[in-house]
């Protein structure tokens, strides 16, 4: 049996993860900034650790999760918010497996740009997007598209995104400190996707549609849909770039069935809910060799 740290314990993903390595026989920590975070009181929990805050004292927050990992002889390290981007900063200073990427990689799938320059050097379909810098770009955008969508190139719960918009709230709304992506509109039928991977292999899997959301954020009824299409995307996309870690993506198919992947998260997203109740799934971290899994 292995001891597990998790970090993120604010997230329900995160108890999630707790309750399925604990009920498998794993002794699980969690390290969070938050007092009172929603995984505290769990008894699926051996210990909690309140730490300090990776994005204000990342140096701090660094040092503390080395001590915790020598002092508790961590096996496994899996961060499951944004928390990972610091993790994977300090990953080389944790004498465990650390489960995600370095951070130049974690950042190319991340980046919302990047992440479809990787897809399309993969050979696989996103919709046709420009990066955005400045005025001209998005004129050249609106030029191009009778309609779009803009979103940051850095983003989360679809915070900021802009659904079709008119050029005059656009060009009203948008800053350019940081990059933008523009992308066609495509009607459709939205999908998530939720993978634990190992150098390139998937090992668990869900897919599932988005049709209820919070706003145009997160995702709020979860049901896993057998999607072959959209598996074999990600199976692709896994394999030509050797990601190690937690993958998130959101798809659109087009009324003609095509499937195309709008962005992507290097992180436990909500679909670890549906993949909980398979009795293998804290396996799927552990052993690089297993069937990849899915919900039952």
């Amino acid at each position: 049996m292995a001891n597990i740290l998790l970090t993120g314990g604010r997230a329900p993903a995160s108890l999630e993860l707790a309750r399925a390595f604990h009920r498998a026989g794993h002794t699980v920590f969690m390290a969070e900034s938050l007092r009172g975070h929603l995984a505290a009181p769990s008894n699926a929990i051996f210990r909690n650790f309140v730490v300090s805050s990776p994005r204000h004292e990342t140096g701090i927050f660094i040092k503390e999760i080395q001590e915790i990992v020598i002092e508790n002889k961590i096996d496994l390290l899996i961060p499951t918010c944004e928390e990972v981007f610091y993790v994977a900063l300090g990953r080389e200073q944790f004498p465990c497996t650390v489960f995600t990427q370095p951070l130049q990689k974690l950042d190319i799938v991340h980046n919302k740009w990047y992440f479809v320059v990787t897809a399309i050097e993969s050979e696989l379909y996103v919709p046709e997007t420009m990066l955005v810098a400045n005025r001209d770009d998005l004129l050249h955008a609106f030029a191009h598209w009778r309609e779009l969508v803009l979103k940051p190139v850095y983003s989360r719960f679809g915070a900021r995104t802009m659904m079709r918009p008119a050029l005059k709230e656009a060009l009203g709304a948008l800053t350019y400190d940081s990059h933008w992506v523009a992308q066609e509109y495509i009607p459709g039928n939205h999908f998530c996707t939720y993978s634990v991977c190992h150098d390139g292999r998937i090992t668990a899997h869900t897919t599932y549609p988005s049709d209820f959301t919070a706003g145009q954020g997160a995702t709020i009824v979860f049901q896993h849909v057998n999607h072959p299409q959209i598996f074999d995307w990600v199976r692709t996309y896994v394999q030509k770039n050797a990601f190690s870690g937690q993958i998130a993506f959101d798809f659109i198919q087009s009324p003609e069935g095509q499937i195309l992947a709008l962005e992507c998260n290097p992180r436990a997203t909500s679909g670890v809910h549906l993949l909980a109740a398979n009795p293998k799934f804290a396996e799927a971290f552990l052993d690089p060799t297993i069937e990849c899994i899915t919900p039952p």
